[in-house]
């Protein structure tokens, strides 16, 4: 999910190429959300978090939440 900061959202775009092909196509500076409108769903709930799988790396934002199909 990308961050809404300009700074956090600019180093995500930095990462992305390398962080890609070692996280098996994952995209840090994806707008999952606006890729879920994009793709004909209606976003009902959604909740924003941050999230980091080690104390020793930096939380990032993460969404979780209830889309149905429009």
């Amino acid at each position: 999910m990308r961050s809404p900061r300009q700074w956090a959202g600019w180093l995500e775009d930095v990462i992305t190429p390398l962080w890609s092909r070692v996280g098996g196509g994952c995209h840090p500076n994806r707008d999952t959300e606006a890729a879920i409108r994009a793709a004909g769903f209606t976003v009902t709930d959604i909740d924003r978090f941050g999230f980091s799988f080690s104390p020793f790396v930096p939380k990032t934002l993460h969404i979780a939440g209830t889309a149905v199909q429009s």
